[in-house]
């Protein structure tokens, strides 16, 4: 008999006033994008990630999520911290025991590298990046976050896994900044991905300051996949600015022959 495949799994024990009300908010909030079934005090919740069996006990939500992966189960144990943090009127202690534990590397990050930087426009400039095990990367949504560390940080500090699931982040000065932006090429087998950066003026740009002072070997932190990817439909109209080029590009990119897509881009300029 084949060996059955692994499943990630992880518990938390959740002290709240009402857990029974809790989780009738939390199934509502779910129900927008997942599946909830079950009834009574026991709910099982189900995403495009994994699965959380949610049960309501006496002074606690028990909650056990499970993912096919590492990175499924992260996602889980994600989603369930943030919704429940907003869906209490207190702030409850959520502590995960089992897989992914606190303070391990985030699964779902890679740190990558600058191998070369080309300006494709006045005003448009690419970045290869290389990393290693992309294979995720290449399906599950177009976008990405990138941690850009601050200018004259040689040695980035990156997030790690927090107890309650979500990203425990640096303090101060040594948080990276965050900015998302779309993949415009990935070749998973040779660890590369294409980013496009618009070259915005002003202070507050810290994607367009590091493309553009970007050189070979200069690190930043990714975060992902996300996003949407190519719609299904005879027709399609595409709209955007040029910092929307890079999305529509790849989605006309991986359209079927058979689908017509009619496009309007606002630009600066002929350039």
């Amino acid at each position: 008999m084949a060996d059955m495949p692994r499943i990630f799994k992880a518990t938390a024990e959740i002290v709240l006033p009402s857990p029974g009300v809790t989780m009738g908010r939390l199934c509502e909030r779910f129900s927008e994008f997942g599946a909830v079934s079950g009834q009574g005090r026991c709910r099982r919740i189900e995403t495009g990630f994994g699965i959380a069996d949610v049960e309501a006990c006496g002074r606690c939500l028990k909650i056990c999520a499970a993912g096919k992966d590492e990175v499924a189960l992260a996602y889980v144990k994600l989603s369930m911290a943030e919704h429940l943090l907003t869906l209490t009127e207190t702030t409850p202690s959520i502590v995960w025991e089992g897989d992914g534990m606190a303070g391990a590397p985030l699964p779902y990050f890679r740190e990558m590298r600058v191998k070369k930087a080309v300006n494709i426009t006045p005003r448009m400039r690419r970045l290869t990046l290389v990393g290693e095990n992309l294979q995720r990367f290449a399906h599950g949504g177009y976008h990405v976050r990138l941690l850009i560390p601050k200018p004259g940080d040689t040695v980035p500090r990156w997030p790690v896994m927090g107890a309650d699931g979500r990203p425990l982040w640096p303090a101060g000065e040594d948080r990276p900044d965050i900015r998302i932006y779309t993949l415009r090429r990935i070749d998973a087998e040779a660890g590369e991905v294409d980013i496009d950066f618009v070259l915005h003026d002003g202070a507050e740009t810290p994607g367009a300051r590091f493309a553009g002072t970007a050189q070979p070997g200069d690190v930043v932190g990714m975060t992902g996949p996300g996003g949407g990817t190519a719609p299904e439909a005879d027709w399609i109209l595409l709209l955007g600015d040029e910092t929307a080029l890079p999305a529509i590009a790849r989605i006309l990119a991986e359209l079927p022959t058979t689908t017509t897509a009619v496009v309007r881009m606002e630009v600066a300029d002929e350039d």
